[in-house]
């Protein structure tokens, strides 16, 4: 008897929960934020759960709703779940290893390593021009220019560095190192 009234108690509970709480869960809001989503589609009865079709697959295992592998979500406390579209190794990967002057870093929104990249690869550049710049005058008089030499050894450390650091975050990359910039792991190859 006792049993039957905690059921009848809690069926209440959770009805009262969804008529008072189902607008805000389920309506369509825009979120100023990269990468949110939001969605009003049809949705399935998984264990006690509503699954979102569009975002989630019910694992019938454990009767609970699962994001779709592209999906999570975030914050993590969300009310509407998998409603962020994860950044893709991938395309990180590709992006930092063909334009190597950190935007893989930027497709990721990691700023604090993207930054620095931009700006380390524009001083080797300065360097290069003021090399040219140097070398344009008499070949013959600048071979022994200190200036010339203090530019070529300096470029020369600069651009192994640069080479360097270009190799360590492929690396980086390639191994779930880096996390997009709201912290959330990447989409995997």
């Amino acid at each position: 008897m006792m049993i039957n009234n905690l059921k009848i108690n809690l069926n209440l509970l959770y009805l009262l929960i969804n008529i008072l709480f189902v607008q805000k869960i389920y309506t369509n809001t825009i979120i100023d934020r990269p990468n949110i989503i939001t969605t009003n589609s049809t949705k399935i009865i998984c264990g006690l759960e509503k699954c979102n079709l569009t975002n989630q697959n019910c694992n019938e295992v454990i009767k609970h709703c699962e994001c779709k592998s592209h999906l999570t979500t975030f914050p993590i406390d969300n009310i509407e779940k998998c409603n962020y579209i994860r950044k893709s190794k991938l395309t990180a990967f590709l992006l930092e290893a063909f334009i190597t002057w950190g935007a893989g870093h930027f497709y990721l929104h990691n700023f604090d390593y993207a930054i620095p990249k931009v700006l380390f690869w524009a001083i080797l550049y300065i360097f290069v021009i003021l090399f040219k710049a140097i070398s344009v005058d008499d070949e013959e008089k600048n071979k022994s220019n200190p200036i010339r030499i203090m530019l070529l050894v300096f470029g020369s450390v600069f651009l192994c560095g640069m080479i360097l650091w270009y190799i360590v975050d492929l690396i980086l990359i390639g191994s779930d190192y880096f996390k997009d910039g709201n912290l959330v792991d990447l989409l995997a190859w």
